[in-house]
């Protein structure tokens, strides 16, 4: 796997302090990795929306507009709330204020290589435990591995026929098969029904809204009735697991 880390600092030095550490990982750890440095929040969060492919960035939080803390905000509301987040600081009492975002952790400056290593090695660890992968057979006689945490919502598109839609974070796939029998596959990970049409990726919903559902990735999904009250319920769990961090 190749990990794609961010670092922002608008301090030349502690930036090269800290993007030479994560190269030294690199090395000592034999990985792959792709690592881009930046020197302001702007250039970041302007890279960030077209690219949007980071694993895990580390923030300084005293930065000219908008701050580290303001600039994981905007992350996580609009881009991707899933990203590891990691405040990389001067000033321990902004600890407090960081936590409405969830960081993964707070490191003080200046940071040691031993703690930056123990922090990737515990990221590390917790992206191999969701590195689950399950093949889709599409009905152009493809068959592609995605990680469960790719699928946004599988959609029935003719029950008849028995096809259905699968809604990655990159593309769509139409493969054969029931939403039946996706449940049973999927019933260790976090999805649940939220129609009869549709099962969805808890983790990826945006919000809900009356009768719908609003996804990451802003497409909106009928929501039952009967089913809303048990689906909050998972949603509101996958919260609390998703914010334990490490701080």
């Amino acid at each position: 796997m190749n990990y794609r880390i961010a670092v922002c600092d608008d301090d030349p030095v502690f930036l090269e302090e800290t993007t030479n550490l994560i190269l030294n990982y690199q090395f000592e750890k034999d990985m792959n990795l792709t690592l881009s440095p930046f020197k302001s929040s702007k250039n970041l969060l302007t890279n960030f929306r077209h690219a949007n492919d980071y694993h895990i960035v580390f923030l300084d939080i005293e930065m000219p507009e908008p701050n580290g803390i303001e600039l994981a905000s905007i992350i996580r509301s609009s881009i991707d709330r899933h990203v590891f987040i990691v405040f990389v600081s001067s000033y321990p009492e902004y600890m407090h204020d960081s936590f409405k975002v969830h960081p993964y952790n707070y490191l003080q400056k200046p940071v040691s290589k031993e703690t930056l290593f123990e922090v990737l090695d515990e990221i590390r660890l917790d992206m191999d435990d969701n590195n689950c992968y399950l093949t889709i057979d599409a009905i152009d006689n493809t068959s592609t591995a995605v990680n469960f945490n790719d699928i946004l919502y599988i959609e029935t598109i003719d029950s008849k026929k028995n096809l259905l839609q699968f809604c990655l974070t990159d593309k769509k796939l139409t493969a054969k098969g029931t939403l039946k029998e996706w449940t049973k596959k999927l019933e260790q990970f976090p999805f649940q029904k939220c129609h009869n049409s549709f099962l969805v990726n808890i983790a990826h919903i945006h919000f809900f809204s009356g009768s719908e559902l609003t996804m990451d990735n802003l497409d909106t999904l009928p929501l039952s009735r009967r089913m809303r009250k048990e689906l909050e319920t998972a949603y509101k769990h996958q919260l609390v697991i998703h914010d334990t961090g490490r701080v």
